[in-house]
């Protein structure tokens, strides 16, 4: 009996004492927050205006294109650079092409100018040669004519000195082919009568070697030659 007395006593002592334990952690909790609450800053709620939140809403979008405005001025700004910087290669480029065309049009002027002025220079070589040759030739001609005439008259007169006419009046025409060195090689009787071939072809034969030239070329125009023994004129003059 005397101890469950003292076991319900014991459980009210307990039970007082986590009363007071509680009230006093309550009641120290609630200072503790009235005292906190007392400290901070008061906030007044205030109810937002329509107007500022669009304008708010406005300076965010400013700010937004303001922003997208800046990024594509630099893109822009980087393009234009790109595509500068492209238009100058371009233009170095055509430069370049334009001064390679003019120096190889220079070129190719230079050396048609120089080929032309080569043929000029050739042409009027070969025309001063040609006049040169003409000249030389002309020349020649002149003198092969003077020379076959020159042996012409020696022969005529070294013929004509050996020859003693017919006292007849009369003529022949002989022609007559020569060797180098002026030996005959024919004597032939084209016209005339027979005192004067005969008297003529006794001169001829007297008068052998002829006087020839030892130029071939000259001799060439001699080689074959008319003569012509008349004393016809003589009785003329007479």
């Amino acid at each position: 009996m005397k101890l469950t007395t003292a076991i319900v006593i014991s459980v009210l002592v307990h039970a007082v004492l986590i009363v007071l334990v509680a009230f006093n952690f309550y009641t120290i909790t609630k200072v503790e927050v009235k005292q906190t609450v007392s400290k901070a800053p008061k906030i007044h709620a205030k109810a937002v205006d329509s107007k500022q939140i669009d304008k708010l809403k406005q300076q965010k979008k400013e700010k937004e294109k303001k922003e997208k405005d800046r990024v594509e001025r630099i893109k822009k700004e980087k393009e234009q650079a790109r595509l500068k910087k492209l238009a100058d290669e371009k233009l170095k480029k055509e430069e370049a092409e334009r001064k390679k065309k003019e120096a190889e049009e220079t070129k190719k002027r230079k050396e048609a100018e120089e080929k032309a002025a080569k043929e000029a220079l050739e042409q009027e070589m070969l025309a001063q040669m040609e006049a040169d040759v003409a000249e030389l030739a002309n020349a020649r001609e002149n003198q092969i004519l003077t020379e076959i005439d020159k042996y012409k008259n020696l022969i005529d007169g070294k013929i004509k000195r050996n020859w003693i006419a017919p006292e007849i009046r009369g003529f022949c025409i002989f022609r007559l082919k020569l060797a180098p060195g002026g030996l005959l090689l024919t004597v032939e009787e084209v016209e005339g009568d027979s005192a004067h071939c005969e008297s003529g072809q006794r001169a001829i034969y007297k008068s052998e070697p002829l006087p020839v030239p030892k130029e071939p070329d000259i001799f060439e125009q001699v080689r074959n030659i008319k003569l012509t023994l008349d004393n016809r004129i003589q009785e003329q003059d007479e």
